[in-house]
């Protein structure tokens, strides 16, 4: 059998463990292209949660990536932040109007993390009764939601933004 992953990718995947985890694997930089490694962070969208235990040994490595990616991890955790706020404003909505709903994939996946505010989010998606999606529409619409794509090319879902914070009810 053949080696499918490369060194950049055992080492991320030793530094998820090990934030997610808490695996204490050792970490080897040792021939690791540290902008690689990054640019695979980002692409998997994982950022926040490798650089968690990046060791500090990575700044001696290539402090501009080092200092790059501490920055961009910043970045999502203060996204996060904004999204968790925006989320909890959904829910006080609803819950007001005894109306349920649902969280569901990224902000309910975060719950499994440990370190909640490290998993890194696009949107809010959230389901309601289906027999009661108009209602809801009309909540939305009426508490500043815009209405950015309607079952024209989802007809999973319909999306909204408010502020900068994109939704997608299911």
């Amino acid at each position: 059998m053949g080696n499918f992953l490369s060194k950049e990718s055992k080492v991320l995947l030793d530094l998820l463990a090990n934030s997610l985890f808490e695996a204490k694997s050792t970490i080897d930089l040792e021939n690791v292209d540290l902008e690689a490694l990054f640019s695979e962070a980002k692409l998997q969208t994982v950022t926040a949660t490798a650089f968690d235990s990046l060791p500090a040994a990575a700044r001696e490595l290539n402090s501009a990536i080092y200092d790059k990616w501490q920055m961009y991890s910043y970045s999502v955790m203060a996204k996060n932040s904004q999204q968790m706020h925006a989320n909890l404003e959904l829910q006080k909505l609803f819950d007001n109007l005894n109306l349920p709903i649902c969280t569901i994939k990224g902000f309910a996946s975060a719950y499994y993390y440990n370190k909640k505010h490290l998993r890194q989010m696009g949107d809010i998606d959230f389901i309601v009764p289906e027999n009661r999606v108009e209602e809801y529409k009309k909540i939305l619409d009426a508490n500043g939601f815009e209405c950015v794509d309607e079952a024209e090319d989802h007809d999973f879902h319909i999306g909204y933004k408010k502020n900068k914070d994109l939704y997608e009810m299911h």
